[in-house]
């Protein structure tokens, strides 16, 4: 198909007297060899995703990958076709290195389109070179090459709420081919546009204090430096936590969504990456760390026991079996997607000596314990 057939101009001119007629032609702008070009709206199937404050700035939370419709080759005029990529509507929020970023809805997350070859919208893409026969090249927009880009939102700074993304105010993608010599002249290869609603949450739980009794025991189960008791189960849960809907801030982690025609596609589920609930301690005033990355803690100021420390463990295995944490490291429990409710760290405690000479007394102590979510 032509997007514009020859043109032929009648000038005439007077000259002396005499008048006389020319004939002249302009080449067209832009040729269409194969393939078929598309304007369509694309539904976002992301649905429902969760991330905290504990995502850095830059992370993608949420991507929808489109596939286009069928590849399509251009000829523009008679020097190289290029690509291009540009963007029509929408709030613009800023323009780096990483793409035009735009207004979602939700403060502090924009949303951005990533090109087939990681570089981001808008861009243009050089003419092609003369083939080895001295003719000029199409350009070939791939269904799966130009044609195909993520949709991606992006975390800019803290996102004070959860909230709703609304297609409809996001703005079109325009994928077009020109010719060199005339740029301005473009010809529209594809023209997405983005319909439904995104649901963005943060996800936020209860945090309890708690307080455990290890018992009361004889010095005599502490024999020798590096003794201990047996473990008590000290368990951290965090209550009335709100959905883990996960999100879209690992590799390959995707919504998709095949066109096949105009404002008609195929759909895939999104492969959602689980969110992170991170718990990391922070030691009171009065007690200290001791033995270095060994879990073991001091008694507070109100303790006389001496030389006698309390441990902490963490069952990784879900077996009963503790294993003494560092308490300078982050401790990780990603939920199932969709989970809810209640939401256990099984850590357990006990008492270690590590002195030479053991005190009798009572020994008190304490952790204060931070929850961050991604």
């Amino acid at each position: 198909m032509k997007f514009r057939d020859h043109l032929f101009k009648l000038n005439c001119l007077s000259i002396l007297g005499f008048g006389f007629c020319y004939a002249s032609a302009t080449q067209a702008a832009c040729v269409v060899s194969s393939g078929s070009p598309v304007t369509t709206t694309i539904p976002m199937n992301i649905g429902n995703i969760s991330a905290g404050s504990g995502m850095a700035t830059g992370t993608v939370l949420a991507r929808q990958t489109i596939h286009g419709y069928q590849d399509v080759s251009v000829k523009c005029g008679v020097n190289s076709t290029f690509a291009g990529f540009r963007f029509e509507g929408g709030t613009l929020l800023s323009s780096t290195a990483s793409g035009e970023i735009y207004e979602t809805g939700i403060p502090n997350l924009g949303m951005r389109v990533k090109l087939y070859d990681g570089a981001f919208a808008p861009k243009t893409y050089p003419g092609t070179l003369q083939n080895a026969d001295g003719s000029w090249a199409s350009r070939i927009f791939s269904a799966s090459g130009y044609l195909k880009v993520d949709l991606e939102f992006v975390k800019l700074g803290d996102i004070p709420a959860g909230g709703t993304i609304n297609g409809s105010i996001l703005p079109r993608l325009i994928i077009y081919a020109a010719s060199i010599s005339n740029p301005a002249d473009r010809y529209t290869v594809a023209n997405y546009g983005f319909g439904g609603t995104v649901v963005y949450n943060t996800p936020t739980c209860a945090t309890p204090n708690y307080q455990y009794n290890l018992g009361s025991h004889n010095v005599s189960v502490l024999p020798t430096n590096g003794s201990s008791t047996v473990w008590t189960a000290t368990p951290i849960t965090l209550t009335g936590c709100s959905i883990f809907y996960g999100n879209n801030s690992g590799a390959n982690s995707s919504a998709s969504y095949q066109i096949t025609g105009s404002n008609s596609g195929t759909p895939t589920a999104n492969s959602l990456t689980k969110n992170y609930v991170n718990l990391d301690f922070l030691l009171p005033s009065g007690v200290e760390s001791i033995l270095g990355t060994t879990g073991l803690i001091s008694g507070d100021s109100t303790s006389s026991a001496k030389n006698v420390g309390v441990q902490i463990g963490y069952d990784s295995s879900s077996t009963n079996t503790y294993v003494p944490v560092d308490l300078t490291s982050t401790t990780t429990i990603r939920p199932n997607i969709g989970g809810s409710g209640n939401l256990t760290f099984p850590f357990a405690a006990r008492l270690y000596r590590y002195g030479d000479q053991v005190v009798s007394g009572k020994i008190n102590s304490s952790l204060i314990y931070v929850i961050s979510y991604q």
